[in-house]
């Protein structure tokens, strides 16, 4: 029995907004990768995350109609069941959409840190610890309940589940290190744009379009507070609607990766290609340079000796002469004409 009052019309106009930007955005990506044939593991990794987002779209909007925003007051047990089953399934398709989502904005700047071990290093450790903590959350949350369906129907008989104080626990967890390595992510690109031989507008603008995954950090925040008043709620469904801002969280995960590839790429999108081609061109320019001043000192040399060998050139020429006259004044008898002045 569908049930859409309180708050539920909020949620379902904040995942249908949140669902429909998402698209787009995807949309244009895909366009600009492949007209610019660039596409890349990034690209693979957001693709695949296509496919939880929009069971996890379809979650929140199922729950929207079905018992979630709703205070538990005015459901029936049946809505109620309803409700957190489409509850349990957003929490499920959350952790399996924010894993690819995440591993495409790492796999985004190990392709801009091309060549740079230190970074690239750090950005596979850092991937590898959100995986892991995630696929815990994933697999605890599905497996927390015994048998599965207990987790929302607790009518089961013989159904059992484990404390939740163990839940919440994981809760904290998984979102510290969503949090720290969304920080990480977002700062790692000023030392990567550090040298680049950019203008520093330039820098500036790419620096911040690739920053922007602070806002998913600032959304798993601010979610945090009420993943902990959740675990204390006794209006579960109703609380829970505080909850999808996780959607918030996984929107603006995907935004950053895809504002990151707004701009048209080389088809070589390896800064590595890029900087190694900088500095071939500034190589070319130094050796032009030199070259230049090799042929500068050549003809400044080559014209200093013809200034200082002209003179030594004539010096036999002029002694031939004075031998000929003394030679022409000694069969004649004259004087020389120094000989003469000297005489006189």
């Amino acid at each position: 029995m569908t049930y859409f009052g309180d708050k539920a019309p909020e949620v379902t106009a904040t995942v249908t907004t949140l669902a429909a930007i998402a698209y787009v955005v995807f949309g244009m990506r895909v366009y600009t990768r492949i007209r610019n044939r660039a596409w890349g593991m990034d690209d693979w990794c957001m693709t695949v995350a296509t496919i939880p987002f929009t069971a996890l779209t379809v979650s929140c909007l199922g729950g929207s109609f079905k018992g979630v925003g709703v205070h538990e007051f005015r459901l029936s047990a049946e809505q109620k069941t309803e409700g957190l089953k489409f509850f349990f399934f957003f929490e499920v398709f959350y952790c399996a959409a924010i894993i690819p989502i995440k591993l495409s904005i790492s796999f985004m700047l190990v392709r801009i840190a091309s060549g740079k071990k230190k970074y690239i290093h750090s950005l596979y450790a850092v991937s590898a610890m959100f995986t892991v903590m995630n696929f815990i959350a994933l697999f605890y949350i599905i497996f927390h309940c015994s048998p599965v369906q207990y987790a929302w129907n607790t009518s089961i008989p013989g159904g059992s589940c484990n404390p939740a104080k163990v839940l919440a626990d994981i809760y904290y967890a998984t979102t510290v290190v969503n949090i720290t390595t969304d920080w990480f992510c977002a700062i790692l690109p000023i030392p990567l744009l550090w040298n680049v031989q950019l203008n520093r507008n330039a820098k500036l603008s790419v620096g911040v379009i690739l920053s922007l995954g602070a806002l998913a950090s600032l959304s798993a925040c601010i979610r945090l507070v009420y993943t902990v008043n959740l675990t204390h709620s006794t209006d579960f469904l109703s609380a829970a609607k505080q909850l999808l801002r996780q959607l918030e969280e996984v929107k603006s995960a995907e935004g950053h990766d895809e504002r990151a590839h707004g701009r048209p790429r080389p088809r070589s999108t390896s800064s590595k290609r890029s900087t190694s081609k900088s500095d071939f061109l500034a190589k070319l320019k130094a050796i032009a340079k030199e070259l230049d001043g090799h042929i500068a000192n050549l003809e400044r040399q080559e014209t200093h000796e013809t200034e200082g060998h002209e003179p030594e050139g004539h010096e036999p020429e002029e002694r031939e002469a004075e031998t000929q006259e003394w030679e022409t004044h000694e069969q004649d008898g004259s004087a020389l004409p120094s000989q003469g002045h000297v005489a006189g």
